[in-house]
């Protein structure tokens, strides 16, 4: 299941394409709406069909055709749902709710199916809750409901479209530099080095949540000017700097309260990754910041640079296992933020943004 999500992962990114975030800069800015839900749901239903199309071949071969076709729609409800709409009128409690939403179902149709089924069967579970994710999304934006059907037509202006490339690029880098650790371990490690490495990147995935919230509330407040950057970095880098402390301490009893007995053998992978969680979250800010200001170019280089950093450093420590190879993970996340750290320096003088 881990290597058809990663795999199909590619078709979700692919049909976000950076554009829900390019949205929510367009609409706080004071773009039209229609325009904006034109140029954004419309564009990611038909790329992440595309991804669909690319990916799922792929994912058959490696993960299995049933799995594969278990999770295949979950793709299409991420692209279809309009957060963006949310999210640049600052209505947190309601984009909250879809996804809480999505979680529920999600959790409560795996659990039910598990309980008479195999996992293949389970994995329908995150079809549907992405579905229902986006309907509950779709629904919360009540006064858009109209706006947002009548406005899926896939006309789009020759300049947009050129902005929107690097947008493109940079959601399948990112999404590739996230899952470089999975699908390269699958291939570098021994099954039994790789189950370690898979159980400890779960817990990591929850623990990273948080940062993916924090980047959905500030994008709009750095749009409109209101935070100061480098007091969010602090206080972010601050908070997140126990994440890696409680992990070191009770690591283990987490793994095996999670995932059972058996689990806590991956408690060295799980802390070695867990030093990298203080690194994410300041990057979240300072890549938040740049991304409200346009600066799509630059960012989506740094990923590039980081993501063959990671694929080097995998390459040369997978022979140690689980827990050397997750040291890759810390070293391209170092270079990430310091690569963001100087550029948002460089712009400092020129950014309305900077605090």
């Amino acid at each position: 299941m881990s290597v058809a999500q990663s795999l199909l992962m590619y078709a979700t990114v692919l049909g976000d394409a950076g554009l829900t975030a390019h949205a929510v800069r367009r609409i706080a800015a004071g773009d039209n709406v229609r325009t904006v839900v034109r140029e954004t749901s419309s564009v990611q239903l038909v790329l992440a069909t595309i991804g669909l199309a690319i990916v799922v071949p792929i994912s058959c071969m490696n993960a299995g055709v049933g799995m594969t076709m278990a999770l295949v729609l979950a793709p299409l409800g991420a692209a279809a749902s309009p957060t963006y709409l949310l999210q640049a009128r600052g209505n947190m409690s309601a984009l909250a709710l879809g996804r809480v939403t999505s979680a529920v179902v999600t959790a409560g149709i795996g659990i039910a199916i598990l309980s008479v089924a195999p996992t293949l069967f389970a994995a329908v579970a995150y079809s549907v809750g992405s579905l229902a994710a986006f309907l509950a999304i779709v629904w919360l934006s009540h006064d858009s409901l109209r706006l947002y059907f009548t406005s899926l037509t896939p006309k789009i202006r020759p300049h947009w479209m050129y902005a929107s490339r690097w947008l493109i690029v940079q959601a399948l880098v990112v999404h590739a530099y996230a899952s470089c650790l999975t699908i390269g371990g699958s291939y570098l490690l021994a099954e039994s080095e790789f189950v370690i490495l898979s159980t400890a990147l779960r817990i990591q995935m929850l623990l990273l949540i948080p940062a993916n919230i924090l980047q959905t509330v500030l994008l709009p407040l750095f749009i409109r000017h209101e935070y100061s950057i480098i007091r969010v970095f602090l206080v972010t880098v601050g908070a997140s700097i126990f994440v890696p402390l409680v992990v070191f301490i009770s690591g283990e009893s987490i793994l095996e309260f999670v995932y059972g007995g058996d689990a806590g053998a991956s408690a060295p992978t799980l802390m070695v990754l867990s030093l990298q969680i203080p690194l994410a979250y300041g990057a979240t800010v300072v890549l938040t910041s740049l991304v409200a200001e346009g600066a799509y170019g630059r960012t989506t280089t740094f990923y590039v640079v980081a993501l063959i950093v990671q694929i080097v450093s995998l390459i040369a420590l997978a022979r140690g296992g689980a827990t050397s190879s997750a040291i890759s993970l810390f070293i391209s996340e170092l270079l990430f933020l310091a690569l963001l750290c100087s550029l948002r320096v460089s712009r400092k003088g020129r950014s309305n943004v900077s605090g």
